[in-house]
């Protein structure tokens, strides 16, 4: 008998809990349909920025400098190594441009030292040969000592002539060797005046 009292109590707990349960259910369902037929939004507004998925890149520059233009405005599409800031750069320009000059120069300088330097190689072999022929007439008997030592000693001037336009000649190519130098440097300098995108 206890056994049947429990069994029929359950059940009306049960038949209780499923009505209630049921009736809760309605009410929502009677809620949600009410507020998506009469409440229906027309327009959704927002207030928010939106920013890249590793945040604000930072830019600077490595040297300090007034600004002379800006390429981009906020919210442009930057491409990478796009100039966006151009730093004053008139001096960096003019050394530049003086590099390029002392190359020029030292060009011009080159040219003529190895055109001067073929020159002298010429009258060198001229006074070779000449030296060597009146050598050769002297020692049958045929020439005097004076003219033989003349001709010995303009020998050795042209040998000594070619000898200062060769050191003449490489000192330019070491001159010319330190203005592409300097002008690289200036070149690093110049490009430190603008802020490119990373």
């Amino acid at each position: 008998m206890l056994r049947s009292i429990q069994i029929i109590s359950c059940g009306l707990f049960f038949a209780v809990g499923m009505i209630s349960c049921g009736g809760k259910k309605e009410e929502v369902t009677k809620t949600d349909s009410l507020s998506s037929s009469n409440i229906a939004p027309k327009m959704i507004v927002s207030i928010g920025r939106i920013e890249p998925e590793l945040k604000i890149i930072k830019l600077s520059a490595e040297v300090s400098g007034v600004v002379k233009k800006i390429n981009y405005q906020a919210g442009d599409s930057v491409k990478k190594d796009a100039v966006i800031i151009e730093l004053t750069n008139d001096l960096e320009r003019a050394q530049v441009a003086l590099n390029n000059s002392q190359f020029q120069t030292k060009y011009s300088d080159i040219a003529s030292a190895e055109a001067n330097m073929e020159e002298a190689k010429l009258k060198l072999e001229n006074q070779k040969t000449k030296y060597e022929r009146l050598k050769n007439s002297y020692d049958k008997g045929a020439e005097t000592k004076q003219n033989m030592d003349n001709a010995n000693t303009d020998y050795l001037t042209a040998q000594k002539e070619v000898e200062r336009l060769s050191s003449v000649l490489m000192s330019y190519r070491k001159q010319q060797q330190e203005v592409v130098q300097q002008t690289s440097l200036n070149q690093i300098q110049l490009q430190r005046r603008f802020i490119k995108a990373p």
